[in-house]
Parts: C-alpha cells; structure tokens; sequence
C-alpha cells in the first residue's frame, strides 16, 4: 500500500513540475527582404547582413527572397504584392526616381527616425541623400556605391605601348590613336540599354558641371540645347568611334572577356568589372587598373543600391524592417555587404580595411569626391522613368551607327519627350 502511495505522489509531483515549467515560445516568424541578389559575391552580401541583422535583432529575423531580373521586375513584382497584401518587410530598390514613384503613390514609409538615429546626413554623402528625400523626408537607407565612372584598362599593353592613363580627353584621344595604331581594339562595350549610358556621363559633367547635370536630370535644360548637344558630340568621339567591333552583341561579360584575352585595352564599366577580372586570373594593379575618365574635375559617379519599407499592416513585420535597415546603414551590416560584394560602403565612416588593392583606390576616390560634393548619383535613375529608359534606348541605338543626323535625330527625340513629361505635374524632381 505504501509503495502506491509512494508511485500516486511521485506522478502528481511531475506533472505539478511541468505544469509550473515556463511554457517555451515559438520562435518569431521571419519576415522577408525582396532582393535580386540571388548569386555569387551578391547573394554572399546579403546573406552577410541578414546575418548581422539576425544577430543584432533575433527578435525580428530576416529571410530573403530573390526576385529574378532587375529594377523592372522588381517594380512589377511590388506591385502585385500591394494588391495581394503581401508587403516585404523591406526591399531593394534604385534611387531617385525609382523610389519616387512608390512615393507619389503613398506606398513608402519614411526612413527619418532611422536616418536620426543613425546620423543620415553625416554618415551618407550629400550626393546620395539628396536622391533619398523627397517633401523634406527620408526614403530609403543607401547600401553601397558602385563607381560607373572609371575606366579600366590592360595594364600590360599599356605598359608594352609605353601609355599613361589619360587625364584629359585630350590625353584620352592620343591614346586611343596609339591603341588603334598598335592594332587593338580602343573600348569594349555592351548591349543592352544602361552599359552604353554610363560611357555619357563624363562628357555631361565635363560639359555641363554637376549642377548642369543635375539641371538636365531635372527637366530644366532641353535636350537640343547647345551645350548638351556638345556633351552628346564629345561622347561620340571618345566612345561611340572608338568601340570595338560588334560590340551590341556582347554581354558586359563576354565584352570583358575581350580585354582579359589583351584584344582590348579600355572598358568603362561598374567596378564589380574588378572581381571579374580577378576571378579570370588578372591581378590588380599588375595585369589591370582604372583611372577616372576624364572631364570630372574630382567628381565620380555611382550605381546605388538603395533599402525601402512601407507599411505592412503588421507590426512584426514593421519592426523587423526598421531593425534591418538599423543593420543595413550601421558600419559592421556595410562591411557584412560591400566585402563580399566588392562595393564601396555608402556609410563613409567605415574604414578600408575590408578592401582589395582596387577597391581601396576606389574607396579613396570616392572619399575625395565627397570632401568636394562630387559623388553624384548615376543620372539615368534620376529622370522620369519612362525617359530613362528612352535615353539608355536611344544611346545604344544611335552607338551602333553615329553620324551627325542621326544625333540630332536622337535629340529632338529626348527633347519632345522632355517637354511632354513637363506638361504633367510632378514627373520632374527639382535635384
């Protein structure tokens, strides 16, 4: 009897010890970022800062999803999602006029309490944070900068031709002649309707100066005016002639391929250009380089990748956006990000530390740029959509067969473009 006494007593003790156990809670939901990194040194990025976020923030985990394509794809994708209800937590995004549109429709919530927190004007340059505000508030948190406005080159033929880097477009079309000369092909290029437009803004700055650059962007010069039609014209002669052979055929990859193998010694391209060339077996500084092109008077312009969130009608999911974009625009999530990515901190306190040989001179170019307000925002996100669009189309069409009407065909095209979008309200942005 007493034994059973004993085996009653003992059960009830148990359950009375897991009845008064703290129940365990599940683990938060994660909530998502729509990216379209979804390979290589990208996904890596990413993945490095949703790691920082969900160490720093474990209450509000992080998870992504790859969106396929571009800045198009995403565009329709966010679209759906607003209309079904599933709203990302935050996103990837271009800049100006690309967050703009989502703007004018009410769908993004300012970034001004995580902008103060983190000290938005001092840490970011003026250059970026002026294509991030709209009415007085913040947007968007940038990420990373990717130089557009270098031009790298072989170093090896350079050296065997006995050539320095151009600093003047004068400089510039010596060489190109002694390239030509020597029997190489002078620049690579891409088809496709954004590779050909970065070659353009040289010329523009070097014509207009960047509040020229910034005034053209924002609708107040015609297209057709005579200093634009210079800038257009300069392009022509130090791009559009000297192009290699076929070149709208090529991928950005494949045309890069053609100065790996030493057939062409320049390409102006985005400086993840310097990983690729890595990754192919040339060594920096001793196989390739860059210089800036020239024209810019100190002043370089760059891709950004820009962080948005809007309200997604669930407070988790508020909160886990806010905290990522905390991540996103500290020093540990920039380095987490541009390392693996090859990019250049948008948040220019961070160090150089985490760079190559290329990318510390691309981290010192872009620091001296900012000392003067020069870092300026790639032009093409800073148009009206549908113009940006028209421009990078019209650029690589008029590339591949330059003559003086078909310039001015061109730009009698982006003129009466221009003047329509300034016929309704709000299509411009006063940069």
């Amino acid at each position: 009897m007493k034994s059973g006494i004993t085996l009653v007593t003992a059960t009830l003790i148990t359950i009375c010890a897991f009845s008064a156990a703290p129940a365990q809670s599940a683990p938060a939901p994660a909530s998502e970022i729509w990216t379209y990194w979804g390979s290589g040194t990208e996904l890596a990025a990413i993945d490095g800062l949703m790691t920082v976020s969900n160490k720093n923030y474990p209450d509000t985990p992080i998870k992504q999803r790859v969106i396929s394509g571009n800045t198009t794809e995403m565009r329709q994708a966010l679209q759906v999602g607003f209309m079904g209800g599933n709203i990302p937590a935050v996103w990837q995004s271009a800049l100006g006029q690309e967050l703009k549109n989502f703007v004018d429709s009410g769908r993004l919530t300012p970034v001004d309490d995580i902008w103060q927190q983190v000290t938005g004007d001092k840490i970011f340059p003026e250059g970026l944070t002026r294509v991030v505000t709209f009415n007085g508030r913040h947007y968007g948190i940038p990420l990373d900068m990717h130089t557009v406005s270098n031009v790298f080159y072989n170093k090896q033929i350079f050296d065997k031709l006995r050539l320095a880097p151009p600093k003047t477009w004068e400089e510039f079309a010596a060489v190109s002649k002694a390239l030509k000369d020597a029997g190489y092909e002078v620049l690579a290029n891409a088809g496709g309707n954004n590779w050909t437009a970065y070659n353009l803004y040289a010329p523009l700055v070097s014509t207009l100066g960047t509040e020229g650059y910034y005034r053209l962007a924002s609708g107040d010069l015609p297209f057709n005016s005579p200093d634009v039609h210079k800038a257009f014209a300069l392009f022509t002669e130090m791009y559009a002639k000297n192009y290699m052979k076929n070149w709208s055929g090529y991928t950005w990859s494949s045309a890069a391929d053609r100065l790996v193998q030493g057939k062409v010694a320049m390409y102006q391209m985005g400086d993840w250009l310097a990983s690729y060339l890595k990754d192919k077996g040339m060594k920096p500084g001793t196989d390739f380089d860059f210089f800036p092109a020239p024209g810019l008077a100190g002043a370089t312009v760059v891709q950004v990748d820009v962080l948005a969130r809007a309200d997604t009608g669930d407070k988790v999911k508020n909160q886990a956006g806010k905290n990522f974009l905390l991540a996103a625009a500290s020093a540990e999530g920039q380095r987490a990000f541009n390392g693996p990515k090859g990019s250049v901190t948008a948040n220019l306190t961070v160090d150089d530390s985490i760079y190559d040989t290329i990318g510390k001179k691309t981290w010192r170019e872009v620091q001296q740029s900012n000392q003067q307000n020069k870092v300026l925002p790639n032009f093409k996100f800073l148009l009206p959509v549908e113009l940006g669009e028209e421009l990078g189309n019209q650029i690589a069409a008029y590339t591949q067969n330059p003559s003086p009407q078909a310039l001015e065909t061109m730009l009698n095209a982006l003129e009466q473009q221009r003047q329509t979008l300034k016929e309704e309200e709000g299509k411009f942005v006063k940069w």
